[in-house]
């Protein structure tokens, strides 16, 4: 697939491990079908020159005017008419259509559920130190995966004071909590302070997990250039003078979106500047990872 560019005209192309994503962005409708069947031609020319078959079970479209999903049709792709959908799983991550993450939220909490269950189950069974690994490995994993950007991290002052967590979050963080209760022995009537017992067992709390993995993803956008366009949105701005940015790595923030489209470009460029200098400078991953998770225990409450 690293010569599909060469085929396609009017689309933006995304990789990530063996999957691609085409994406098409049009100021109407009309335009934007056109486009959408032309570049799918292009696509399935490509397959056939290169002897692949193509698989109309995968394909999928997903249709956003003006922040909201409606029902379009795109005619004539490899012979048959694509309807979009409302939410399609891609990577193991629920996307929706709206740009929210309402269906994947949904969805890993059935499962998390089922994890905290299994839980316990084996709790009598094995020793408090072993099961806070297993429940690291089941559990939090679940949650750690795509948290960058399904999950919009807490980090200002002002909104670290504020006790309403964003709906997701907090979500999450309920069940969290059960699943903290189940290996603790505890129930909801005793009362426990849930923060402690995080501190207690140094287990992050779900901002704190989605704060984590912010930075990492930032760090690896702009050391191992993991993403090229978001790399050329952040990167600094070079100057025959040295400004007060750039001595302090500081990386160019885009123009806050809306609410709902507020997500990792801007984040991960917000976060990546609260960093000391000796962090942003960082070429070893692991110390990286180090240091980070100190500097989150540091700033960011597990609240």
């Amino acid at each position: 697939m690293a010569d599909l560019d060469l085929w396609t005209e009017n689309s933006t192309l995304s990789n990530f491990a063996d999957d691609t994503q085409s994406i098409i962005v049009r100021d109407n409708q009309k335009n934007l079908l056109e486009t959408a069947s032309s570049e799918a031609k292009c696509v399935i020319d490509f397959f056939r020159s290169n002897g692949l078959v193509n698989n109309a079970d995968k394909a999928a479209v997903l249709y956003n005017g003006k922040g909201k999903s409606e029902i379009i049709t795109v005619e004539n792709v490899g012979g048959e008419n694509l309807v979009s959908t409302y939410s399609e799983k891609l990577l193991g991550l629920h996307i929706n259509a709206d740009f929210g993450w309402s269906t994947h939220i949904d969805q890993l909490s059935i499962e998390l559920k089922k994890r905290i269950g299994l839980l316990r189950r084996i709790r009598k069974r094995v020793p408090k130190e072993k099961i806070v690994i297993i429940a690291e490995a089941i559990f939090n994993s679940l949650i750690r995966y795509g948290a960058a950007v399904y999950l919009k991290p807490i980090y200002d002052k002002e909104d670290l004071n504020m006790e309403k967590k964003p709906k997701n979050t907090a979500t999450l963080q309920t069940l969290q909590n059960n699943m903290l209760r189940v290996i603790f022995g505890f129930q909801l009537k005793n009362c426990v302070n849930m923060k402690n017992l995080r501190e207690e067992i140094k287990m992050m709390s779900v901002n704190q997990i989605s704060v984590y993995h912010t930075l990492l993803e930032a760090y690896n956008v702009m050391r191992h250039l993991s993403s090229e366009q978001i790399n050329m949105k952040w990167k600094l701005i070079e100057r025959k003078y040295a400004l007060r940015s750039t001595t302090k790595k500081q990386l160019n923030v885009p123009e806050k979106p809306k609410l709902k489209c507020l997500g990792f470009t801007y984040n991960g460029a917000k976060l990546f500047n609260m960093l000391p200098i000796k962090m942003k400078k960082m070429e070893d991953p692991n110390t990286f990872k180090t240091m980070t998770k100190e500097w989150i225990w540091e700033n960011i409450p597990s609240y």
